[in-house]
């Protein structure tokens, strides 16, 4: 007999820990049968006190609606390298269903925005009545696949906690109804019928929009975007402590989970309770804080940018891990010389998503300036940061980075004609990333087969055109 095994993870300053377990007889592959079974399961973590606000998951319905029935008003957040992944491999696929449950009749009446004639299904002329087979041979060309995937990460992180560039703050509603409309409209004018078909029917609808977007929730921001926890918490298991077996019996699985891998975490936790040990999230963290720090400050900019609330308009910090963008970095109080900065900051839900007193001084944040006190104001479209703002960005990187090699030029130029090779062997080692990049173009382009995957490509040349 097979068992499938299930864990809860909790989370403590960014680090998971494991709460309960369950194993699952592998023959229960009835989505009811298996929904009761997970809900007898969180109930009884509920009757433990346990009351989770946001709950990750892949789009396993038997987990979702058994979280729903036990938590009612928690919020379903659905992995999002989950949900790029399954997007990305269904426009990659050209076939075409048979059928499609699309219905445009019921979309419109749910948005008042989709035309009832823009579907991919045949249209009886005598008596008018639309068919569920399929007639539009064409589904998503290889053109469209990344901008769909782009607009869809940008409505995956949008919020009514972040503001737009006019410092306006969308409810759950207009955000909603606005990236139905989006997408709707790009889908319309490329002539993406089972597209927008697909993306109503699985993704952009009312009841399944709910469950990936962030937005549904209008409170807090979670501070995970996927399940993570539970894929590291899994690799632990495998690699750490039944490394040699395959499919081990239940009996070593539940013993190696009770005398070896809880007692492991019980004192991990211990430690990073006590201030004696930190979390793996850190060291990252303060990588990329410094990695902001060092790029030059953009001052042509109308960002929205508080670092009080620690919010910014940007699509960086909107789409960020931690979160935090070079804005905020620049506008912050210096904190070079604090170096216990990165050991005591801590990551929020709620404003100021990063918090510290470095940062926000020794008052506290005052509930009367959060958004939903204001007011929520509605606006006809989206400030969508697209092709024109990372044009310009472009633009200004291409300019500076030109600049700084003409600048390279004049003074190799000028050490050459004095003939100082003392000088160009110490600066020597420094052009080895310039002559990276030229030695990788150049066998890029001279190759005679083309890549086959990007794991045929470095940073130098997956992107180049």
């Amino acid at each position: 007999m097979a068992f499938e095994l299930y864990a809860v993870i909790g989370q403590k300053n960014g680090s998971g820990y494991p709460l309960a377990y369950l194993f699952l007889d592998n023959s229960k592959k009835g989505d009811g049968v298996r929904t009761l079974i997970l809900a007898g399961f969180f109930n009884s973590l509920k009757h433990k006190e346990l009351n989770p606000e946001f709950f990750l998951t892949d789009k396993d319905f038997a987990q979702i609606n058994a979280a729903l029935q036990v938590w009612p008003s928690i919020k379903i957040q659905l992995c999002f390298w989950h949900l790029e992944r399954a997007i990305k491999k269904r426009l990659a696929d050209g076939s075409i269903p048979k059928t499609n449950s699309y219905n445009a009749e019921l979309a419109n009446m749910e948005t008042n925005l989709v035309d009832v004639n823009f579907h991919p299904f045949p249209v009886d002329r005598n008596n008018g009545i639309r068919s569920i087979t399929n007639c539009d041979p064409k589904f998503c060309p290889k053109e469209f696949r990344d901008a769909i995937l782009d607009i869809i990460v940008y409505h995956f992180h949008l919020h009514p906690l972040i503001p737009n560039d006019q410092n306006q703050f969308l409810s759950t509603n207009d955000i909603w109804f606005l990236s139905v409309q989006e997408m709707y409209r790009f889908c319309v004018q490329n002539d993406l019928k089972n597209v927008w078909a697909y993306l109503w029917t699985n993704w952009y609808q009312k009841t399944r929009w709910s469950l990936w977007a962030r937005a549904a929730f209008s409170e807090k921001i979670s501070l995970f975007r996927t399940t993570m926890l539970v894929e590291a918490h899994w690799k632990v298991i495998k690699r750490d402590y039944l490394p040699r077996f395959f499919r081990p019996r239940l009996d070593l699985v539940v013993f190696v989970i009770i005398n070896r891998l809880l007692p492991n975490y019980q004192r991990r936790y211990s430690k990073l309770i006590a201030g004696r040990e930190k979390a793996s999230w850190r060291k990252d963290f303060k990588r990329h804080w410094k990695e902001l720090m060092k790029r030059d400050q953009i001052t042509s900019n109308s960002h929205i940018t508080d670092v009080t609330k620690w919010v910014c308009s940007c699509r960086s910090f909107l789409t960020s891990r931690w979160p935090m963008c070079y804005h905020l970095i620049h506008s912050a109080p210096p904190i070079v010389s604090n170096s216990d900065f990165f050991n005591t900051i801590v990551r929020q839900e709620v404003y100021p998503f990063l918090q510290h007193s470095n940062l926000q001084g020794n008052g506290l944040f005052s509930a009367t300036n959060h958004p939903s006190n204001l007011g929520s104001i509605s606006t006809p479209t989206f400030d969508y940061p697209d092709a024109d703002n990372r044009s310009q960005e472009g633009e200004q990187l291409f300019g500076e980075i030109k600049q700084c090699l003409a600048d390279c030029q004049e003074i190799v130029d000028e050490q050459y004609e004095r003939k100082n090779y003392s000088w160009i062997r110490s600066v020597n080692r420094y052009f080895n990333g310039i002559r990276k990049i030229v030695n990788d173009v150049g066998t890029y382009r001279w190759q005679v087969r083309n890549p086959r995957t990007w794991r045929d490509h470095n940073e130098n040349t997956l992107l180049l055109e």
